[in-house]
């Protein structure tokens, strides 16, 4: 995300984590787990990123080939006499 989004979604996805994590686990997040659990979090929103940049060159490469065999059909198109 750009601009000063990524502080408020940073905020409200700790509270959700805390919130989730004292709910399936019974007991308060400590210090090393919630650590573990943003490193494991980064990591995660990092691959997310590198695959939409991955996907978007691909389709970005999938339309450039589609419009170059429609332009290169109508040079090379049958000579008609």
């Amino acid at each position: 995300m750009a601009g000063g989004g990524d502080s408020i979604t940073k905020i409200v996805t700790q509270k959700v984590i805390h919130e989730k994590y004292s709910i399936f686990f019974g007991h308060d997040l400590n210090f090393t787990n919630l650590l573990y659990l943003q490193r494991t979090i980064k990591k995660i929103n990092e691959r997310e990123a590198r695959y939409q940049v991955v996907m978007r060159n691909l389709i970005k490469r999938y339309i450039m080939n589609k419009s170059r065999e429609k332009i290169d059909e109508g040079v090379t198109g049958k000579l008609v006499i």
